[in-house]
């Protein structure tokens, strides 16, 4: 199973004004393979957030997935100690998709290194 973070836009974050100074969010790590809590550093490009992107099967050359955006559709609950993160994907608010195998391979290879949070 494919998990990424990528940047989407979320119409509820949009409508909020996120994401804003000290958020909450969470990320999965390319490195750790493990969802990572964190807190905006600066206010952000307004409903353009992080989404996590899931794969959940191909049928022929179209990729089910699931996506649920990282400030609103999850929780993150961060302590002092770095070690113990209460991280959690609320499942209702995940949306489910479908799309072409090629813009998946896509979605995946690319990384916006510039956009930051």
């Amino acid at each position: 199973m494919t998990i990424i973070t990528r940047v989407g836009f979320c119409p509820k974050c949009f409508k909020e004004a996120r994401p804003k100074t000290g958020q909450e969010f969470i990320v999965f790590g390319a490195t750790s393979q493990a969802f990572i809590g964190e807190r905006a550093l600066r206010n952000g490009k307004r409903g353009f957030t992080p989404h996590i992107y899931e794969f959940e099967r191909l049928i022929g050359k179209t990729v089910y997935y699931l996506k649920t955006c990282c400030m609103c559709g999850c929780g993150a609950c961060i302590v002092k100690d770095e070690e113990r993160k209460l991280i959690y994907l609320d499942e209702e608010k995940t949306e489910e998709f479908y799309i072409p195998l090629n813009d998946w391979n896509a979605l995946v290879q690319y990384k916006d290194e510039t956009f930051k949070i």
